[in-house]
């Protein structure tokens, strides 16, 4: 009985989806008049694709949109590159705090990690 149950319970913990962050995966990023640049660092092997979103850390309601890129190894999202993309528009006399995250999935679409960076706008 007992050996029954440990291996339902490790099928379970096979087949639950999983997210790891791996070591080193990092982004940073500046504003352009598209979409921003997101320079990439650590991206972890076996990364497919990448999903990019946006959100106003003081509006978390407001959709910022981003998209899924593939990834073939480069540095960098370019400016631009992203095109369901509402950029950042904190009302006049305000600065808004905007991050970016990032996720790399692997072929099969499981994350494999996850980065983030946060800037200001406008930034003085």
């Amino acid at each position: 009985m007992l050996k029954t149950i440990v291996a339902a319970f490790a099928l379970t913990l096979a087949l639950a989806p999983t997210s790891v962050r791996a070591e080193g995966f990092s982004i940073s990023f500046r504003w352009c008049s598209g979409s921003s640049e997101i320079k990439l660092a650590g991206v972890p092997k076996g990364t497919a694709t990448l999903d990019a979103r946006m959100v106003d850390l003081w509006v978390r309601g407001y959709d910022h949109g981003g998209g899924t890129l593939a990834y073939k190894g480069q540095k960098s999202i370019p400016c631009g590159a992203i095109s369901n993309f509402r950029g950042p528009a904190p009302p006049a006399g305000q600065v808004h705090d905007y991050r970016w995250t990032v996720r790399a999935l692997g072929a099969d679409g499981h994350e494999l990690a996850t980065a983030e960076a946060t800037r200001k706008f406008p930034e003085k």
